[in-house]
């Protein structure tokens, strides 16, 4: 059976591998901190479950955005920290941040100036 239009899109592809709303924060976090530990993104994120981030970092790790250690021992130790490719995405990832700071700002600007007339 030959595939869709629909399943080999980039775009397609973009939003099913970063689906979710915790995805570009935790990696994000991942990146600033170098690795992180799981109750530490956790701290982060108060407003995220346990359940939500364990779902989240198995999907990032699926995807290969991140690459998870785990140490033998009690307390078992288990860190996760950014792969090649996890870095190499959020590089591109700024040029749409970048997009996003200049469209909130042109926004503002014109909500500042349409306040100002009225």
């Amino acid at each position: 059976m030959a595939q869709s239009r629909f399943e080999t899109c980039p775009l397609y592809t973009f939003e099913k591998m970063i689906s979710g709303k915790w995805m570009i924060p935790v990696l994000r976090e991942i990146k600033q901190e170098g690795t992180a530990r799981f109750g530490a993104l956790l701290r982060c994120f108060p407003e995220i479950t346990k359940a939500t981030l364990t779902k989240q970092l198995r999907k990032l790790e699926e995807t290969g955005f991140i690459e998870r250690r785990e140490e033998e021992g009690y307390p078992r130790i288990v860190e996760y920290s950014l792969s090649p490719l996890g870095a190499e995405f959020l590089e591109a990832f700024v040029k749409i941040e970048d997009w996003f700071e200049a469209y909130l700002k042109n926004k503002a600007e014109k909500e500042a100036l349409t306040a100002t007339e009225n």
